[in-house]
């Protein structure tokens, strides 16, 4: 349960029987559980022994026993029916609309909300999908990457590229949280890679906008650095997640959902995460033949890593085919003016370049494809980033919301105005604060003298000039010292 939530979040396994579970569930198989069973997160605010219902849309009920020998009467308009819950396992009553229902316990149950099937707002968008892709490499849009991506860029190509797209923290964690938020790390407060924390509970995520439009919210994921606990359930009726979990798990889980729910108004995130560490893993088709023992020793130290170039698109060429089922599935079954399909990540990849630094153009410029109602085809030149992506989706869905309480904006292309520049920051404890301030032609880094420490503070707040990409006395150096004086302040 999250602050000043009247919601909680009910978390059971997905893909196991419920005698197995509590064998499993001790200290020496939390990694087994982790790492092999999927979870299930179902939205609630009703903890009791009896509910009565009746809505206006087809919808799906689930519900969850807190006690073994749970033993529950489902009532539809004078007819009754007897079933059993286990414990540890979720049951789904798909109940139609205009229909009185009482579902009655021996024991206190927990009850989903309401999870709509057949909501459908004619001026609203049928489908809201994300498509998320850890660790996506803006290079492979690059005219010399033609060849990759091909089901991708095919899908894609009546709709928006963002050329010139920035991630606004070099990684998961905090990187995750700009999009969701829509704000900086000095608002979301996410970006310990040990320690737990919570998005600021004061944010309204991405979802929950949909979620209080009565729409059909939904995420899979295998990040865990996008746990439902960190925040990420908030806004999501339902989430499934799995360490880890594979692009085969993630499609088929989704075309399992669009039997149910194809017909509703609906918001979804899915999380790609086989290119995370796909660049340093070990198989038959891998390049790790050493051809030059002299010129791999040169190579040693450096950022630029052929062979990882290579097994990353390889497991790059494996996931666009997989994506051509979403893709296919799009296509048969909505009309363009029915969805809002968004390609994103969450940062790029280090090993195409030679440079050492953090804050580099490999690592931080992204991809940002959009495609749907209202999205002409074409190219975007102007800069957008991570952040803009909130306010972006919810114009094109013409909901209302607050500018005060984020830091994206919408872009110009969409009638928001123009940006001169983009901040990209890494916060990481134990670390120097960096950051770089992006113009369309040249760009800024800076860092901190001392270290962040592990509240993400900074004693002393003096920055030093580390870098520009051009001549470093532009007239903009001074308007980029002080964009980075102002945010580093908010971490004394």
């Amino acid at each position: 349960k999250f602050k000043n939530n009247k919601y909680f979040f009910i978390t059971n396994p997905y893909f196991i029987t419920p005698k197995i579970y509590p064998f499993l569930n001790n200290f020496f198989t939390n990694d087994i559980l982790r790492n092999m069973i999927t979870m299930e997160t179902i939205k609630s605010e009703t903890d009791s022994k009896s509910k009565s219902f009746v809505s206006d849309v087809d919808f799906i009920l689930t519900l969850s026993a807190k006690e073994e020998n749970t033993k529950i009467e489902i009532e539809q308009q004078n007819k009754k029916v007897n079933k059993s819950i286990s414990k540890n396992k979720n049951i789904y009553l798909h109940l139609k609309k205009n229909n009185n229902y009482k579902v009655s316990a021996n024991k206190n149950i927990f009850f989903s909300n309401l999870q709509p099937t057949n909501l459908v707002d004619s001026d609203g968008i049928k489908l809201n999908l994300f498509i998320f892709i850890d660790g996506l490499s803006s290079i492979l849009f690059n005219e010399n990457n033609k060849d990759k991506l091909k089901n991708t860029k095919s899908f894609f190509s009546e709709g928006l590229h963002f050329k010139k797209h920035y991630c606004n923290q070099e990684w998961s964690l905090p990187s995750g949280a700009n999009i969701f938020s829509g704000t900086h790390f000095q608002k979301h407060g996410v970006f310990h890679n040990e320690n737990y924390s919570i998005i600021n509970e004061e944010l309204k995520l991405l979802p929950e906008f949909f979620d209080e439009k009565k729409y059909m919210t939904f995420m899979i994921n295998g990040s865990h650095r996008l746990i439902p606990s960190y925040g990420y359930s908030k806004g999501f009726k339902r989430s499934l997640y799995k360490q880890s979990m594979s692009s085969n798990e993630v499609i088929d889980h989704f075309l399992e959902f669009e039997k149910v729910f194809s017909d509703t108004n609906k918001f979804v995130w899915l999380t790609f995460f086989d290119l995370h560490d796909a660049h340093n893993k070990s198989s038959i088709s891998s390049n790790h033949y050493i051809s030059n023992v002299e010129e791999e020793k040169l190579k040693f130290n450096q950022e630029f890593n052929n062979k990882y170039i290579d097994n990353y698109y390889n497991a790059l060429q494996h996931l666009d085919n997989k994506l051509s089922f979403i893709y296919n599935h799009i296509s048969n079954k909505y009309k363009n003016d029915e969805i809002l399909i968004s390609l994103i990540t969450d940062h790029g990849q280090d090993f195409f370049d030679n440079q050492k630094k953090i804050l580099k153009d490999s690592r931080i410029i992204i991809p940002w494809l959009l495609k749907g109602r209202d999205v002409k085809k074409g190219e975007v030149n102007e800069i957008t980033e991570n952040i803009d992506i909130l306010p972006t989706i919810l114009k094109l869905n013409n909901f209302n919301f607050d500018n005060q309480n984020i830091d994206g904006e919408l872009p110009n292309y969409f009638g928001g105005k123009r940006k001169e520049f983009s901040l990209t920051q890494s916060i990481y404890p134990n670390s120097t604060y960096k950051s770089r301030v992006s113009f369309d032609d040249i760009y800024f880094d800076f860092e901190s003298d001392e270290k962040i420490n592990h509240l993400g503070k900074l004693k002393n707040t003096k920055l030093k000039f580390y870098e520009s990409s051009k001549n470093p006395n532009d007239s903009r150096f001074e308007k980029a010292k002080k964009i980075i004086e102002n945010k580093i302040k908010n971490l004394k």
